[in-house]
């Protein structure tokens, strides 16, 4: 289950990289598939959300597919990164001196959850605290590097859920089974021999109400089959670019066809860091079938990224966010373009600052052309660490 990607930044932490489709920060193509949502105690909570998710990034093999997870919150003591099920992903920098239990994020400017290191507590080894109430236990499990995964939700009333994970896949940190205290609620079943893996809602007696079936080939997720009479699902193609497993088709339940080129050198790094280009989307295709016209949008980029290059540092590989460490002004754009025989009828130009920020956005459709401009509470002079709390709001 390990959320382990292949290079760190806080441009992943905003929803737009988290939803299906080509992220205007990154320029990648990510798949966030909200299944269905497990309720349970009589619809009194915890609610655990049944979403698989693709990030070409991720570089391992949980026992979904590679670059396949299951979104559970998780903790790696090794690198000391906290991933939630939401997506964002912080390293812990610190303990709380008032608190030596508590675990301290200096990239985490607002606190949407607590991390507490409750060794020796006979539940688990860490525990997360949501603003919202809601409780999650993890406990370390699996092969070394061992991983903390959620054994324990709780719902801000103290109704629990209990997770269950198996020890044949994901090095011993895939999940097996969500139960209350009535029973089983969700299990994960793995069929080797036939090349599938299935996740059924509400077993009783074997029988179970919903069915969705992951097929795979060479350890890739090749189809995604919903419990439907005619077995509808989302179907993936991939290709190999620069060591990185990236998605070039997709068909949709409903018939659609999308496709993916990436055509242009990628996203670089600063200075010598040894790590390739990132591949990035520079064309996407859609074609929603029943005799429509295909939508047609192309994607360029500004030499400076979301990685920072061309600032004047030099990459690291500690779990903490590099363009977060450049002083001073540092913008990098995307410009989107809806093209209608080989002309762009209409393109959005997003510009992003040093904070992965969007500042400015305009669009251009003819003649006509409209900006949204947005300054935030962050300034240019200061350094992350010494930023003010709201720092990543909008000001005006």
């Amino acid at each position: 289950m390990t959320a382990s990607t292949s290079v760190h930044s806080n441009a992943f932490n905003f929803l737009s990289f988290v939803q299906s489709g080509v992220d205007p920060r990154t320029g990648l193509y990510t798949v966030g598939l909200a299944l269905d949502e497990v309720l349970s105690n009589d619809l009194r909570g915890p609610a655990v959300p049944l979403a698989l998710s693709y990030n070409p990034l991720n570089t391992l093999d949980s026992g979904y597919g590679l670059g396949w997870d299951l979104a559970l919150t998780q903790y790696t003591p090794s690198n000391q990164v906290v991933s939630l099920h939401s997506g964002e992903r912080f390293k812990v920098t610190g303990r709380d001196p008032g608190n030596p239990a508590r675990m301290l994020m200096k990239e985490q400017k607002i606190e949407g959850f607590q991390l507490y290191d409750i060794s020796g507590d006979p539940r688990g080894d860490y525990k997360v605290v949501h603003k919202s109430g809601e409780v999650a236990i993890l406990k370390l499990m699996g092969a070394t590097p061992q991983v903390a995964m959620p054994v324990k939700l709780y719902s801000p009333q103290g109704h629990g859920v209990s997770l269950a994970y198996r020890a044949d896949g994901g090095d011993g940190r895939m999940l097996g089974s969500v139960s209350d205290s009535q029973g089983t609620l969700l299990e994960v079943v793995p069929d080797t021999a036939a090349k599938t893996l299935e996740i059924r809602l509400k077993p009783v007696n074997g029988v179970a109400s919903a069915v969705f079936v992951l097929h795979l080939s060479g350890g890739r997720v090749t189809r995604i089959a919903l419990p439907t009479d005619n077995a509808a699902g989302w179907r993936f193609e991939y290709e190999t670019l620069r060591g990185l497993l990236c998605i070039k088709d997709v068909w949709t339940p409903l018939g659609g066809h999308e496709t993916l080129q990436y055509l242009d050198e990628g996203h670089g790094f600063p200075g010598s860091s040894g790590h390739q280009n990132i591949p990035r989307v520079t064309d996407h295709v859609l074609d929603p079938g029943a005799g429509q016209p295909p939508i047609i949008v192309k994607y360029s980029y500004s030499s400076n990224n979301f990685l920072c290059y061309n600032a004047p540092i030099t990459w690291t590989d500690d779990g903490l966010d590099n363009l977060y460490k450049v002083i001073g002004a540092y913008t990098y754009e995307s410009t989107e373009s809806l093209m209608v025989n080989d002309i762009a009828v209409r393109s959005v130009n997003r510009r992003f600052n040093r904070f992965h920020l969007l500042t400015a956005q305009t669009t251009t459709r003819g003649t006509h052309r409209q900006t949204v401009t947005t300054t935030y509470y962050a300034n240019d002079t200061d350094t992350f660490d010494n930023q003010v709390r709201q720092c990543q709001l909008p000001k005006q």
